[in-house]
């Protein structure tokens, strides 16, 4: 057995039958063969983050943005662009 954080450990049969249990990647890849070549979705992501990024630097976002805290062991992070 291996530690992964991408898919399944252990798959529950149920909701295999009902939803699959395609990874993040795998799912990715099966949208960009359905709808949109993989480039395309690349590309939309791309300029999401630039939009973003030109957004927080003009402060459009202003008081719009809070840090995401999340626990670490025992100390706590914060997830910030700032």
């Amino acid at each position: 057995m291996e530690d992964t954080t991408i898919g399944w450990r252990f798959i529950n049969t149920c909701l295999k039958a009902k939803y699959d249990v395609d990874s993040m990647p795998e799912t990715g890849e099966n949208v960009a063969e359905d709808f949109a070549p993989r480039r395309d979705q690349d590309l939309f992501a791309l300029r999401s983050q630039q939009r973003a990024e030109e957004a927080s630097e003009t402060e459009e976002l202003n008081g719009k943005l809070w840090p995401c805290p999340f626990r670490k062991r025992r100390e706590i992070r914060y997830i910030s662009r700032r």
